[in-house]
């Protein structure tokens, strides 16, 4: 499997225009018979570094993405995504109480609803050690290196394990029909 990524200073065009979105998908076509392809549309474009730059344009991206994908009749071989970053959740702890930030929550629930209906995969960057060194004191090194687990809630994570359930729970919240999220 496979996933090419579009630069975030392509969403606007591929937003607006849908011949940005077959001419990307044409220059994969020719590998759709050998190989699984993932298209990430653009990558982490709603983490607070692009002071939200490019949230206005994803959810036309990705549309106009699947629009190319489908035209192309390769609906079943090239999946759209858009690899998220884990500081989206605004509640990430304890991982049940896990949901996304409000300003970002209908964006990524259209984005999510998409890629579910087409069968590709709801991404997310998780970088422990980033949040191990965001809470200095809170979380231990051991914990972050996944050397160590805690239990909440009657279930044990290590803190990995921890961020992806937050994530799922923050996704169910979206959609209950997010059950294979």
């Amino acid at each position: 499997h496979v996933m090419v990524s579009v630069p975030n200073e392509e969403l606007a065009d591929i937003a607006s225009d849908l011949s940005h979105a077959d001419r990307i998908v044409n220059k994969l076509a020719p590998f759709a018979a050998s190989m699984r392809l993932s298209i990430a549309v653009s990558t982490q474009p709603l983490a607070m570094w692009h002071d939200g730059k490019y949230a206005p344009h994803l959810v036309n991206a990705v549309r106009n993405m699947r629009v190319a994908i489908e035209s192309a009749g390769l609906t079943e071989i090239i999946k759209v995504t858009v690899p998220h970053v884990f500081e989206l959740l605004g509640t990430s702890y304890p991982p049940a109480d896990g949901a996304f930030k409000p300003e970002h929550a209908d964006i990524v629930r259209n984005i999510s609803q998409m890629i579910r209906d087409d069968g590709g995969f709801f991404t997310v960057n998780i970088y422990p050690w980033f949040t191990y060194k965001a809470n200095p004191g809170v979380i231990s090194l051991d914990y972050a290196l996944l050397k160590e687990s805690h239990t909440v809630d009657g279930v044990t994570y290590n803190l990995m394990t921890a961020q992806l359930a937050a994530v799922r729970a923050a996704l169910l919240k979206l959609d209950a029909t997010f059950t294979e999220a």
